[in-house]
């Protein structure tokens, strides 16, 4: 066998997940999300030492996001049409430069231009990690192979920020970049040891696709306008987690509710419990009895949320958004690479994350509107608003009633 290949063999047992290839994308994953984890909580300091007003501050800090979101739908052609396992390689490794480069060159410009690169190679590096987990592992087991995968990016949040904080604190910002740059090339580095081989059949139904372009819309050659649905659900999603990621915190201290950083502790944890637990329950479960659970776990959450005055109200709140949060991305992922043929999985993958960057974004804005207008309580329940209409949006698609759900 190629060494550059997953075997045939491998892949498709019903028994294996953990072969090398699944195993150096996951840790790959979690050394980049744990660099840009221990960064982004210093980064509003470090910037303010070179002379930034607040709003410089949060222009730069939503750079990132805002450069993964423009760039996914030309992600996703990108997977689809060039090696994937290249594409990982190389824009991790772009990711590395950059954020070295605004390391080491205090210049507000400088470190505008770089940290949107940085926010550009991620949103390609992303894209293709999780086309090339879905293909790297047996079709039977891709629900749990994504809700691993995804524990990656939830197990960086428990130790990444005060990682960086500690680091800070003693040795200086610089010193948090620099950590985070080793993460990064570690990562680099895992991503050219995958053992992969783009598949021949990949080449040829994208050449015939190619021939047969004039028969597809402009749009779907760039997203997969029969996903949008699951796009929009995981929106929904996103949504809720930028509104209590922005405002929780505020929230309690408004209320004089103590210990709120025990929240923030136990919804990660409860995260990676949960998406460890409920990870093999993905392979069976319907997808309408994940997402029925999961929108009645995150909706109640924002309702616990709207009447919390007290600690414990606030961790059950905690434990309820991550049951939801935690079933419902692997499950619409796994279900979006289940509903296009292997030549258009990167296509899917950037579908679906253009809806979770969406609602990643405009939560925190809307939330900043509804709590200024009607007080942070109302705007928590508000925001179930959205997760109401894609649930019944769901409830009435032809998706409920199919019989795998990841």
């Amino acid at each position: 066998m190629n060494k550059h290949t997953v075997s045939a063999d491998i892949r498709n047992s019903e028994n294996v997940l953990w072969n090398r290839a699944y195993l150096f994308l996951a840790v790959a994953s979690f050394f980049a999300w744990l660099s840009y984890n221990m960064v982004t909580p210093v980064l509003t300091g470090y910037l303010k030492t070179l002379g930034a007003s607040l709003e410089v501050c949060g222009f730069v800090g939503g750079l990132f996001a805002g450069a993964s979101l423009l760039t996914r739908p030309f992600s996703g052609v990108f997977a689809d049409r060039f090696n994937r396992k290249n594409l990982n390689f190389i824009f991790t490794l772009v990711m590395t430069v950059s954020l070295l480069i605004y390391a080491l060159i205090p210049n507000m410009s400088v470190i505008e231009i770089f940290r949107t690169l940085h926010g550009v190679a991620f949103g390609f590096s992303s894209t293709a990690s999780l086309v090339l987990v879905s293909e790297v592992v047996s079709p039977s087991r891709m629900g749990e192979a994504i809700s691993y995968y995804s524990v990656m990016s939830v197990a960086s949040m428990t130790v990444g920020p005060s990682l960086g904080v500690w680091i800070s604190s003693r040795m200086g910002y610089r010193a948090v970049f620099l950590a985070g740059v080793v993460f990064l090339a570690a990562a680099s580095v895992l991503c050219v040891l995958v053992p992969y081989q783009r598949p021949v059949r990949h080449a040829v139904r994208e050449t015939a696709g190619r021939n047969a372009g004039t028969k597809r819309s402009i749009i779907s050659r760039v997203i997969v306008p029969e996903i949008l649905d699951l796009s929009a659900e995981n929106a929904s999603f996103t949504f809720m987690n930028g509104v209590v990621a922005a405002f929780v915190l505020e929230f309690a201290n408004e209320e004089g509710i103590p210990g709120i950083s025990i929240y923030l502790i136990v919804n990660a944890l409860a995260l990676v419990i949960f998406r460890i637990f409920l990870s093999k329950r993905l392979n069976t479960w319907t997808l309408r009895r994940v997402m029925l659970i999961s929108y009645v776990t995150a909706v109640l959450s924002l309702v616990l949320l709207f009447a919390a005055r007290t600690l414990p109200v606030m961790i059950a709140a905690a434990i309820l958004k991550a049951v939801g949060q935690g079933m419902s991305m692997p499950a619409l992922q796994s279900e979006a690479f289940r509903s296009v043929s292997d030549d258009r999985r990167g296509l899917a993958s950037g579908t679906i994350y253009i809806g979770g960057d969406a609602g990643q974004a405009l939560g925190p804005l809307a939330g900043g509107v509804l709590a200024a207008a009607l007080g942070m309580r109302r705007m928590f329940l508000l925001s179930a608003l959205p997760m109401c209409v894609t649930f019944i949006w769901f409830m009435m698609s032809d998706r409920s009633g199919r019989k795998k759900s990841g």
